[in-house]
């Protein structure tokens, strides 16, 4: 009805226009009154069709609102993390289940990047940066030293 197509609706149902004709044919038997009146392409709901659009766009309705009130209940805040690829699998990944342990509504969004620039984006609330702590943006701790050695073969040496 809200379409004013049986060809429109089927398509938005993902189904075809015979399928749905037929199950408004049905629904019109069974109520033995006429919900619509087919025009020049198009449909028009009659005063049956009337009372019943609204009640069901009502009953349509209410289902969405408990919908959401059910998806709001098991929201989880998402807390975007950005760093680079090889701290991030290297050290943050191996501690996140403590993490989630201490903290079960949160959700972990990793953004890895090697370019600082990228990662002080608005929408990233934490990033883990290597350098000397004054970056332009944000406020920064620092977290510990890196320490950093070759490795090679003895016979290298």
């Amino acid at each position: 009805a809200r379409l004013r197509s049986f060809t429109a609706a089927a398509i938005e149902l993902g189904t075809t226009q015979p399928a749905v004709s037929q199950q408004i044919k049905r629904l019109e038997e069974q109520l033995a009154t006429r919900l619509f009146d087919r025009i020049y392409r198009g449909i028009e709901l009659t005063e049956a069709g009337e009372i019943l659009f609204s009640h069901v766009q009502a009953g349509l309705q209410s289902i969405d609102s408990g919908l959401i009130a059910i998806t709001e209940q098991h929201q989880h805040e998402v807390l975007q993390v950005a760093t680079d690829f090889a701290f991030a699998a290297y050290w943050l990944m191996p501690r996140l289940h403590r993490f989630h342990k201490v903290n079960p509504d949160v959700d972990v969004s990793l953004v890895t990047s090697e370019r600082t620039h990228s990662m002080l984006r608005a929408d990233i609330d934490v990033a883990v940066l290597f350098g000397d702590g004054r970056f332009k943006q944000g406020e920064s701790h620092w977290l510990f030293s890196e320490e950093v050695f070759p490795v090679c073969s003895p016979l290298l040496i």
